[in-house]
């Protein structure tokens, strides 16, 4: 009788088995690739009545055979705390109608659309108001409106909830939202107590320039990543296919290596300018994982919101998938949960867009040109007292990476605790600003530019760490938002912080001059032979120059020093100066992508069509082949001198040159 049992046990246990086998694999037959998606949400509150009652999965069905996406993101729990759906372990809303998860996940999984919910994180002002304990202490004890990581939020709440969305309804995964961008500082006793046994005769500090203040937000963070780790950790022992994207992790607002195992990363962009989307993008897609932006459908302008236009959108998406990633725009669910259908015929459109562009881009590599290195100096030292996780700071940063931008440079960018594997990729590095370098880093610099490297240093402060190294004097301490003028071929006035400086003749290229008031000319840049390579100084900060005040001589004089320096690019263009440039490979093909940046980015105006222009690419062999995609055009071209020169008969928003 025994043996009958434990034989009937094993067999159950092998059906089991082969049953979670079965489930894991038809998990896994949901579309993986997120490439072109929409994302809804509408943040379900209290007083929300009639949720999903007018609503039906034929009308779930009709949306996406309509707009086509690859994954669509729909409302499951937003920051008041509330979920749309009929929840057995959150909290859900109290006026639910129909299920709408069960419909979206019925329709996605016969429409082959993978489907991901919407679910804020430590922002849950219900779980808050049914726990107060849970909440994040401030420094003068008050509680903060944003759980603390330290919490059983996550046992209690948040990874019940995912699991159900995982194996009762089967969805693809989650996009967290309200989490790393929305954590403070934590000045619960556990966290002091721990502070206090390594520091244990120092006053907690509450400020920049507190002693060990660096430490305490350190601590924090590493509190933060316990919490954010656990979570992925213990869902993904459940259903390891669930994909966990944490909203803005690993980006700009926190440029750390990616330590937690998410599966995507992601952020999303409230924008009124393309560079935004040009910016993060750079900066997700230097962390080696799949990631996307969402951009919002609507804008700002005169205090009301507007639904931006499809060209709008479309610069947008084409400053996001030729970097590699995917693309997906955000648009408000109706308060019943219902869907804003006047809107789907632009949601296909930008939809469409995407997926013509799509076996030029998705997934492709950023050949390495020009790297803008971005140092750990503002998130280790140039703190801020309240969110762990920001883009504090990073304005000047922003700036430079426009410049260049502009200045028709391939541009990508450097993470520091890339450098030793990256570093001797890139014809040139740029460093913008970063005034306290670790000796480490300078030591690296240093030798990438004797080792044949262009290393081009910009600001007042920034070329003090050089300044040694080629020879150069300063001439007193930086001046402070002095008056200046700056000369070249024209010249220009304007306020800025600038290092006086002296060279030796024949010591260094002079480029330029800039002049305080009536006092002496200095030099406004200056380059040095270091080894096989060089160095170039520029010794003022261009600041919000060129992006408030828009001087453009700041951009031209930046490209014109570089260009002293790396006078050989992979590509150039010639005579449009709105098209911006990306160099990418995929699959053994050499794709050049060319997109349309004119238009008034702050007012979002329609980026205007550009009438014929030149590409030319250095290349070592005549190419076999040359497509401008999508629109399946040969242009004409000619090959000398290892010199490939493409006329490309217009631009309307992105296209892509294919070069075999």
């Amino acid at each position: 009788m025994k043996k009958n049992l434990r034989k009937k046990h094993r067999i159950y246990n092998l059906l089991f088995c082969l049953l979670s086998i079965i489930s894991t694999v038809s998990f896994a037959q949901a579309p993986a690739e997120r490439f072109a998606g929409v994302h809804f949400d509408f943040h379900a509150k209290e007083t929300d009545s009639n949720i999903g009652k007018s609503f039906t999965q034929a009308m779930a069905d009709s949306f996406l055979q309509l707009v086509k996406p690859d994954f669509i993101q729909i409302d499951c729990k937003g920051h008041p705390g509330y979920s749309s759906y009929p929840t057995s372990v959150g909290n859900a809303a109290p006026n639910i109608s129909n299920d709408l998860m069960k419909i979206w996940s019925d329709a996605t999984k016969q429409n082959h659309v993978g489907l991901y919910a919407h679910y804020s994180g430590l922002l849950d002002a219900r779980a808050l108001k049914q726990n107060p304990s849970w909440a994040i202490t401030n420094s003068d004890s008050s509680k903060e409106n944003v759980i603390s990581p330290l919490s059983n939020y996550s046992d209690e709440i948040m990874i019940p909830q995912l699991k159900e969305l995982a194996l009762k309804y089967k969805i693809d995964g989650a996009w967290i939202d309200g989490d790393c961008w929305a954590v403070k500082t934590d000045y619960s006793s556990s966290l002091i107590n721990a502070f206090k046994t390594k520091y244990a005769n120092t006053k907690i500090p509450v400020k920049q320039g507190d002693a060990h203040y660096a430490d305490w937000i350190q601590l924090n963070r590493e509190c933060y990543i316990k919490y954010f780790s656990h979570y992925v950790e213990t869902v993904h022992k459940y259903r390891p296919d669930f994909k966990i994207i944490n909203n803005w992790a690993f980006s700009a607002y926190m440029p750390e290596k990616v330590d937690v195992n998410v599966d995507f990363l992601s952020g999303d962009i409230r924008g009124n300018t393309p560079y935004d989307a040009a910016f993060e993008g750079r900066c997700m897609a230097a962390k080696g994982k799949p990631w996307d932006l969402m951009t919002w459908s609507q804008v700002n302008r005169n205090n009301k919101m507007v639904t931006k236009s499809y060209r709008q959108m479309a610069q947008e998406a084409a400053n996001t998938i030729a970097l590699g990633g995917g693309f997906q725009t955000y648009w408000p669910q109706r308060r019943d949960g219902s869907l804003p259908s006047e809107h789907f015929k632009l949601m296909a459109d930008i939809i469409s867009f995407c997926k013509q562009r799509k076996e030029y881009t998705f997934k492709g590599n950023i050949v390495p040109q020009v790297g803008l290195l971005f140092s750990d100096e503002i998130w280790k030292n140039v703190l801020i007292t309240d969110h762990l996780y920001a883009e504090t700071g990073l304005g000047y940063f922003r700036q430079v990476f426009k410049i260049l931008s502009d200045a028709q440079y391939s541009t990508d960018v450097l993470m520091y605790y890339d450098l030793d594997k990256r570093l001797s990729s890139y014809p040139a590095i740029v460093v913008p600003l970063w005034s306290s370098l670790s000796p480490s880093v300078i030591k690296s610099l240093i030798n990438y530019a004797n080792n044949g490297g262009n290393l081009l240093v910009i600001g007042a402060n920034a070329v003090k760490q050089f300044a040694s190294v080629c020879n150069v004097t300063l001439v007193g301490n930086p001046l402070r938002t002095a008056d200046v003028k700056l000369s070249l071929d024209s010249s220009a006035a304007f306020k800025t912080d600038l290092q006086p400086a002296s060279v030796k003749s024949g010591n260094a290229e002079v480029v330029g001059n800039i002049k305080n008031g009536s006092a002496a000319n200095y030099p406004a840049a200056t380059i040095h032979n270091i080894g096989k390579g060089k160095i170039g100084l520029i010794y003022f900060d261009p600041k919000n120059l060129y992006g408030d005040e828009h001087v453009t001589m700041v951009k031209e004089f930046t490209a014109t020093v570089l260009a002293k320096m790396y006078n050989n690019p992979v590509v150039t263009i010639k005579n449009a100066p709105s098209v911006e440039q990306v160099v990418t490979t995929k699959n053994n093909h050499l794709f050049i992508h060319l997109i349309n940046m004119s238009g008034n980015e702050s007012a979002y105006d329609n980026p205007m069509k550009i009438p014929a222009f030149h590409v030319v690419v250095n290349r070592p062999a005549k190419p076999s082949s040359i497509v401008l995609q999508p629109e399946k055009i040969n242009p004409e071209y000619t090959y000398k001198n290892g010199k490939l020169d493409i006329v490309i008969p217009g631009l309307d928003i992105y296209s892509i040159l294919q070069i075999d």
